[in-house]
């Protein structure tokens, strides 16, 4: 699995070289990119999102993206995939 690291997670570089299957965002796409193009790279590329951005982890959830959220308050790890329910 490949996973596609937000730019605002702190992963170290010498991380990145020891794990080739996370790429950071900023040096796969560059720096400041909006979230909805770094959800087509994921999509096109077929990686995990991982962020620590909640409401992006929600966005790229509902276009139906694995995500694996950190969240920064509690330091909880979750990997997250949407499933679609029919509601009657």
């Amino acid at each position: 699995m490949k996973y596609l690291v937000d730019e605002n997670i702190s992963k170290s570089d010498k991380f990145l070289v020891d794990h080739p299957e996370y790429v950071n965002v900023k040096y796969k796409i560059g720096q400041g990119v909006e979230d909805q193009e770094i959800m087509r790279i994921t999509e096109k590329e077929n990686c995990v999102l991982y962020t620590q951005d909640k409401r992006f982890a929600l966005d790229a959830l509902i276009t139906g993206l694995k995500v694996w959220y950190h969240d920064q308050k509690n330091q909880n790890e979750y990997k997250l995939v949407a499933q679609k329910i029919d509601f009657d």
